[in-house]
């Protein structure tokens, strides 16, 4: 067998024992874990840093060059909004506002450059008050 299958059902084992213990709790007890589970894993520290290095690394490409790439980076923004630290915020709201300004090639992708600014411009809003 692979090792890395071993270890896959070896962490899906895991998890199942975990759900079966916690969701004997109480309802408000349940999602308390899993919102804490969800803030302190650490594949949504990877999703941020991913995330981070695309859209520092696509702002310096030049506009024209890698759009399926860069649309798809501006989804996975959208989609993980809610667990990006303060500067991934602020690098992905500066490429997507270079995006916005350089690329006029379809109108869909400057409908999901829009909504991608102002997801991230809510976000920054609520998370980082003004000092």
């Amino acid at each position: 067998m692979n090792p890395v299958f071993i270890q896959a059902v070896w962490r899906s084992v895991r998890c199942r024992k975990k759900v079966l213990l916690f969701s004997k709790l109480p309802t408000d007890l349940w999602h308390l874990i899993i919102s804490f589970i969800r803030t302190r894993d650490k594949i949504f520290a990877r999703i941020d840093r991913i995330i981070h290095l695309r859209s520092t690394r696509f702002y310096w490409t030049a506009p024209h060059q890698f759009i399926k790439s860069k649309m798809h980076t501006l989804q996975l923004i959208r989609k993980y909004s809610h667990l990006l630290h303060e500067e991934t915020i602020q690098s992905c709201l500066v490429f997507a506002l270079r995006m916005l300004k350089y690329i006029h090639t379809n109108i869909t992708h400057e409908l999901l450059i829009n909504a991608t600014v102002e997801v991230l411009i809510q976000k920054f809003e609520k998370d980082c008050p003004k000092k």
